[in-house]
């Protein structure tokens, strides 16, 4: 029986493919949505129905055009929007409309969508930079919504006692265009010029907002006490960007606001050694398993001795390589991810 992914704002259009050619439906940014909702779509969602299958060879389904039945339907969408405070009023470094009620009465219109089907299970993707659902599914909750499971992005160990027994760690997915765990399922690219450094490609953020910890990140001083040691590029195109990964044979993750970032899967997908700051988002590997330690640092200090005996001993270097390409190849694949999914539900 075939599934539907319903990826309101094109958050993951990769979930596509995952399970196993899925329906898949979305909003359209020229397109007001039904109901009278008043959201502001260009403010969440640049691409068209016909962008889509332009960039990711996706043909859009409109909810007249949906099967009666779908063995799981999984919803692609940023719980914390639904009944977080912390989206209108606790940053204000950010001027964010508090849209909580819209994005209610949008939820309430998917899920009569949802009332017209039959289906074995309903299922959330969360990508929100943020690890808290707990209030969303009080929320759903009380709308009687009826779900098997959330799959949660930022799933962090410093937050489990804000998840219940439905909610599972899934970092498999980061929001962005092109969507960079479309480019890291679809597009690898592997081989390059092999300059031995350690690339940087990112903003110095240093955001701190009052009342919002789990969203602090300091990355401007810790790039200024390691900068001698990285490698850094002028502005340049998108794909020209994306080859910078193959020039440089490592390139540096520093956590965001989210700690799991594009970067994670942009680098990936050219082949280049992760050096990875440590985080505490969960990964569901098998226990024992995980990237080389010899390339996650917490410290600066330890930055400057890791990236040294990386990238001056061959060996070393190529058995980190190895360990990497050995979690990609058996986690980061389409089965291994449904397989994953469907024992938890």
């Amino acid at each position: 029986m075939k599934n539907l992914v319903i990826d309101p704002l094109v958050h993951f259009p990769t979930a596509h493919k995952i399970f196993y050619g899925a329906d898949y439906y979305c909003e359209d940014k020229e397109q007001p949505i039904p109901n009278g909702i008043g959201m502001d779509m260009h403010r969440h969602i640049n691409l068209t129905h016909e962008d889509i299958r332009g960039t990711y060879g996706i043909d859009v389904k409109k909810p007249a055009e949906l099967d009666t039945e779908y063995d799981k339907v999984f919803i692609v969408f940023c719980l914390n929007h639904i009944d977080d405070p912390g989206t209108g009023v606790w940053d204000p470094l950010f001027d964010v409309p508090d849209e909580r009620e819209l994005t209610q009465n949008y939820m309430r219109y998917i899920f009569s969508i949802l009332s017209n089907l039959k289906y074995n299970h309903l299922v959330f993707l969360d990508g929100h930079d943020r690890p808290f659902v707990s209030l969303a599914e009080k929320w759903l909750k009380k709308e009687g919504v009826e779900y098997s499971a959330i799959f949660k992005r930022e799933y962090r160990r410093t937050h489990t006692y804000d998840y219940s027994n439905k909610v599972f760690p899934f970092p498999f997915q980061t929001f962005g265009e092109k969507n960079p765990t479309w480019r890291f399922f679809e597009e690898k690219t592997l081989g390059g010029q092999h300059v031995n450094g350690c690339l940087w490609a990112g903003g110095p953020i240093k955001h701190m907002p009052p009342g919002k910890r789990d969203e602090w990140c300091n990355r401007h001083d810790m790039l200024v006490a390691i900068q001698e040691k990285l490698s850094f590029e002028p502005p340049v195109s998108q794909l020209e960007f994306l080859n910078l990964f193959n020039k440089y044979t490592s390139f540096l993750h520093l956590n965001g606001t989210g700690h799991l970032c594009a970067r994670f899967f942009e680098g990936l997908s050219r082949g280049s050694l992760m050096i990875m700051e440590e985080m505490d988002t969960v990964f569901p590997f098998d226990e024992g398993e995980h990237f080389a330690e010899e390339c996650v640092f917490t410290y600066s200090k330890e930055f400057h001795e890791k990236i040294d005996k990386v990238l001056l001993d061959k060996e070393l270097y190529g058995k980190c390589l190895g360990q990497q390409e050995y979690i990609l190849n058996k986690y980061y694949n389409y089965d291994w991810i449904n397989n994953y999914v469907n024992e938890r539900l």
